[in-house]
């Protein structure tokens, strides 16, 4: 699972990259225009983000912005597959999140996060399985054992396959198979 985390608070990308880092990659912003063009970076290299937490009281370009030119690129892109976006923020104003999730937010949550709330998402989303692993942890395991047993680099095999995976769950997620 490949991660983008935008928020301008040192403590809350800390908080949700310590959450977040042990499911795969993940990169943090900390402000709107970092976050577009990370964006963009991913999908250039064609290694879009699966999951974005996005803050809504960001500099430079508020979450709002973010959201709307993230969906924009996805849309002109004609991607088979968007990223999960999960707005993180301490508004309780309920027309800024009602704004997020009509522009294509996934989900909510209100700071301070609580890790089982996110990690909530990234099973309902399928990015983890129900024991909080990526949702092909254990099959890299077996094959990690299979390669121990027969000398195949082990970590060759098993970053494709969890590139293979990541592909495979975003295809599952929304997409389809082909590209």
């Amino acid at each position: 699972m490949r991660t983008l985390v935008v928020d301008d608070s040192p403590a809350i990308r800390i908080l949700l990259q310590h959450i977040l880092a042990s499911y795969g990659e993940c990169v943090v912003a900390q402000n709107g225009q970092e976050a577009i063009d990370a964006h963009s970076r991913g999908l250039s290299e064609g290694r879009p983000y699966d999951l974005i937490c996005l803050d809504l009281g960001l500099p430079y370009f508020d979450g709002i912005a973010v959201l709307s030119k993230i969906r924009a690129a996805e849309a002109q892109r004609q991607l088979p597959v968007k990223a999960r976006i999960v707005v993180v923020t301490a508004s309780r104003e309920p027309g800024r999140t009602q704004k997020a999730i009509e522009l294509g937010a996934d989900g909510c949550l209100l700071k301070p996060v609580l890790a089982e709330q996110l990690i909530q998402y990234l099973r309902d989303f399928g990015l983890v399985g129900n024991d909080n692993e990526p949702a092909y942890g254990a099959l890299i395991r077996q094959i990690e054992q299979l390669c121990d047993a027969d000398d195949i680099p082990v970590a060759v095999l098993a970053k494709m396959i969890r590139e293979m995976a990541s592909s495979i769950d975003r295809q599952s997620s929304g997409g389809d198979a082909t590209e």
